[in-house]
Parts: C-alpha cells; structure tokens; sequence
C-alpha cells in the first residue's frame, strides 16, 4: 500500500473552496429566506389591503341601500302627502261649486249672475294659485327629502374611494 503525503498548499486550497462554497451556501440561504419572508410579508400586507378594500365596499353598499332606502321612503310618503293635498283640494272645490251652483239658482237678475259669476271666477282662481303653489313646496320638500340622503351617499363614496386615487 502506497501512503499519499499531503501536499500544505492542496490542503489549503481545499479549506478556502470549501469555506469560500460554505459561505456562498449560506448566502444563498439566507438571500432566499430572506425573500420568502419579503414576500410573505408582502403578501400579507396586500391581503390585509384587500380586505380593508372589501369592507369599504361592502361598508358603502350597505350605506347606499339605507339611502335608497330612506329616499324610497320619503317618496312613498310625499306621494301620499301630495295625493291626499289633491284629495282634499278636490272635495273642497266639489263643495264650492255645489254651493256656487246653489247660489246662481236663487240669482233674479242677469247683474247678480254676472257679479256672482265674477266672484267666483276670481276665487276659484286664487284659491287655484294658492294650491299650485302649495303643492310646488311640497313637491319641493319631497325632492329634498328624496335626493339628499342620495347626494350625501354619493359624497361620502367619492370622498372614499375617488379622492384617493386623484392625489
């Protein structure tokens, strides 16, 4: 059997390629794990985005049905309103006219017709511009009432989700 004498300088060699891959191993080790954790850290944050995003959403969907629904019914009861302001403005010109009609009956001369014609004339007419304009504030009031908790929905959406994006 033939003994190999060791050679200082392959020996030496030998420890610093291996020491010099040791290192480089360790690099890359580190190097990897240290962007898994990156990524994972990453990952974690735009899943924590994501599901802030969602709720916001789904935060502003439900906001958005409650102002529909509150406009609905504020429209339901302005509708009722107006239709029981026409009611009542229509019975009460019905009763007008049955009392007008029972006055010209009893008139004895065409002077009288024409005054009493004349007078109802001018009170059926402003009691008409008293109406009008009655039910254009009420119509008014119905459409505030409808439309805001809309408009303030929509305020508040683009306040949240368009704002963030222009800056």
């Amino acid at each position: 059997m033939t003994t190999q004498k060791k050679n200082p300088a392959a020996a030496e060699a030998y420890e610093t390629i291996a020491a010099t891959t040791k290192d480089s191993v360790e690099a890359v080790f580190k190097a990897g794990a240290e962007a898994a954790a990156k990524a994972f850290t990453l990952n974690r944050d735009r899943v924590e985005t994501f599901t802030k995003s969602y709720e916001g959403f789904a935060k502003a969907g439900q906001e958005t049905v409650a102002a529909l629904m509150t406009a609905g019914n504020a429209a339901v009861k302005g509708a009722e309103a107006l239709h029981a302001e026409s009611l009542a403005f229509g019975k009460a010109a019905i009763e007008e006219n049955i009392a007008a009609v029972n006055a010209v009956v009893g008139v004895t001369n065409p002077q009288e017709f024409f005054d009493l014609q004349a007078h109802y004339a001018k009170s059926a007419w402003e009691k008409l511009l008293q109406q009008n304009t009655k039910v254009g504030e009420m119509s008014a009031k119905v459409a505030r009432e409808v439309f805001d908790p809309l408009v303030t929905t929509f305020q508040t959406g683009v306040e949240k989700f368009v704002k963030p994006l222009t800056v």
